[in-house]
């Protein structure tokens, strides 16, 4: 198996955790709510990472920082 198969294979396998994860929780709060907590664990994954590689934020860059922004945006939106 080739290199760049084992972060694929991770890739559709959260993505299929994801989906059955988010069933679950609508089950049990409103999706307003689960989006509003996804984010909140998505954050925490951001954290944990930027803490495991030594990841500072870049706040000099307006314009990237604008589009990183944005971009998160069309994901919640889409």
């Amino acid at each position: 198996m080739t290199n760049w198969m084992y972060p694929t294979l991770a890739t559709l396998v959260f993505w299929g955790l994801w989906g059955f994860t988010s069933k679950l929780v609508t089950n049990h709060i409103s999706p307003l709510n689960a989006i509003l907590f996804e984010s909140l664990g998505g954050v925490a994954v951001a954290v944990v990472v930027m803490l495991i590689t030594g990841t500072r934020l870049e706040m000099n860059d307006a314009p990237g920082i604008a589009l990183a922004t944005l971009t998160g945006a069309f994901v919640f939106i889409g």
